[in-house]
């Protein structure tokens, strides 16, 4: 039973920590200006919870995420529409 609980512990910490790793070699060896290390996310965490700004910052994000998706939707939805109705027309002309 202390196995089982171990181990739900265990691999999930050590697949977060080879990802992390992999990140980690990813930036060192391509030197790129781009994507930051995990070392300078988690730095930048630390800074923008320290400011205070952390949670604003996070919900405004998710926001425009949220905004973007959903408008997304909403042009999917209207150019599956649109497509649906050409469709329709091109029948009914032949």
């Amino acid at each position: 039973m202390k196995t089982e609980r171990l181990e739900k512990i265990f691999w999930p910490a050590v697949t977060i920590a080879v990802l992390l790793a992999a990140w980690h070699v990813a930036v060192r060896v391509t030197k790129t200006n781009v994507f930051p290390s995990p070392l300078a996310v988690a730095r930048a965490f630390g800074e923008l919870g320290r400011r205070g700004v952390l949670v604003a910052y996070t919900r405004d994000s998710l926001v425009r995420v949220g905004g973007g998706y959903g408008l997304a939707l909403l042009l999917a939805n209207a150019g599956a529409g649109i497509g649906h109705a050409h469709d329709g027309f091109a029948i009914a002309t032949q």
